[in-house]
């Protein structure tokens, strides 16, 4: 998959999930060359991360070389996070 397609890929399903959640309608993309470094939020073999108070999901790169259904599987995958906001209560 291209950084277009995946450009492309996440502009469709934001829109989707933004018909049943609206905030995530906001939400941003973001291509990263190196992996995740924000503390809390991911380990070194994750692909992906979100940041749901920004909004914000991160896809590294080499996540691209994965078949088009995982890529499909980890934007919405941190989508559901950003969605949920539910992870803001104690204990999440």
């Amino acid at each position: 998959m291209t950084p277009a397609d995946a450009r492309r890929l996440f502009a469709r399903e934001r829109a989707r999930f933004a018909r049943v959640f609206p905030w995530v309608a906001h939400t941003e993309f973001v291509l990263l060359d190196r992996r995740c470094t924000s503390p809390g939020h991911c380990r070194d073999r994750d692909l992906a991360y979100a940041e749901p108070d920004v909004p914000r999901v991160l896809l590294l790169r080499r996540a691209l070389d994965l078949p088009d259904t995982n890529v499909t599987g980890l934007i919405r995958h941190e989508l559901g996070h950003v969605a949920d906001q539910r992870v803001r209560e104690a204990g999440r």
